[in-house]
């Protein structure tokens, strides 16, 4: 953990640094480098936040895991094996994006690149080696503990949907009152995870969304050819894009189908319980399952996830983004 903190912080020193460099000597944008500075500054919260959260995130995993061990039928292998390929996939991607931007840079584009990232100099010796270290360095950064954020987090959205499901499947069956409270009694328990999920993650999640929205809006920039563009560029900053749509649109769904399948554990118990004499029993727990309408994932309560929040996200980024650039754009060819 020292390590990687030590690394963070270093790497993060060396990225103000050269980024003010190029806004001197390489005539950068100074809006488009304020995103920039903000963007890779994020990435340094978000680490920040995990690691002032980690005795929660450590306690909801245990938690979990307990819950899905009393429930054997909600375990799905496929799940489980495309988690585990996508954790190793993150680690492997930093590499194969340096290898694939290295393997497409001219000679007069590795010199540039080497210039714009050493302060000038350019490295006449093992020129490839030296480029793919910066750029791999560099997606490590940027990218590793945004992803594995995420990956966490859904890997919690989906198991806890799996649950409420197993919940809701199992109250179908329910031929007794005490076997429909033992169920009320499992979808409490769940409904205080959730809650911990929130407490521990929510801070967490919104630097990871931040994140994601200013890495598509430098990706919607190079696309609009504000920035340098060429094959090893544009190899970068599409698997920046493609990994960084993936995260966005999974959390969102993942946090807002926690909801959903709350919601229909919800109908479920009006659905069993409207069978049954309105005795007081029956009456009570129609009262306490109004509390699985709080089920609320968000993130630092600043916003709620929901289906709807993707395209508002993407309207900002295309509305806002766009003045900021012809902005940018004239400021830069007057």
């Amino acid at each position: 953990m020292a390590v990687v903190k030590v690394f963070l912080h270093l790497f993060f020193l060396y990225r103000v640094t050269i980024i003010t460099f190029q806004i001197n000597s390489f005539k950068y944008g100074i809006k488009l480098s304020g995103f920039t500075y903000v963007r890779d500054s994020l990435v340094l919260l978000t680490w920040h936040s995990v690691h002032y959260k980690r005795k929660k995130i450590l306690k909801l995993m245990k938690a979990l895991k307990k819950l899905t061990e009393f429930s054997p039928n909600s375990y799905n292998r496929v799940q489980s094996a495309f988690f585990y390929v996508s954790l190793v996939g993150i680690y492997i991607f930093p590499v194969v994006a340096a290898a694939v931007m290295v393997g497409l840079l001219t000679v007069n584009g590795a010199e540039y690149y080497q210039r714009s990232s050493l302060f000038g100099k350019s490295s006449k010796d093992f020129p490839i080696f030296v480029m793919f270290f910066i750029n791999y360095s560099y997606n490590l950064y940027l990218l590793t503990i945004p992803l594995l954020v995420s990956l966490t987090y859904i890997f919690i959205c989906v198991n806890l949907q799996r649950l409420l499901a197993n919940i809701s499947k199992n109250l179908k069956k329910c031929r007794s009152l005490e076997n429909i409270k033992l169920a009320y009694n499992r979808a409490t328990e769940l409904f205080l995870v959730i809650i911990e999920a929130e407490d521990a993650f929510s801070v967490c999640i919104f630097f990871v969304i931040s994140v994601n929205v200013l890495l598509t809006f430098i990706c919607f920039a190079y696309g609009l050819g504000y920035y340098t563009w060429s094959n090893a560029v544009s190899a970068n900053v599409i698997g920046w894009f493609l990994s960084n749509q993936a995260s966005f649109l999974s959390i969102v769904c993942a946090a807002s189908g926690v909801k959903t399948e709350s919601a229909r554990l919800k109908m479920t118990f009006q659905a069993v319980l409207s069978g049954w004499k309105q005795e007081e029993a029956v009456s009570t727990l129609l009262v306490k399952i109004e509390i699985f309408d709080s089920v609320s994932l968000t993130a630092w309560k600043v916003f709620e996830f929901s289906k709807g929040f993707i395209l508002r996200t993407y309207g900002i980024i295309l509305t806002y983004g766009l003045l900021a650039l012809q902005t940018e754009k004239y400021s830069n060819h007057p």
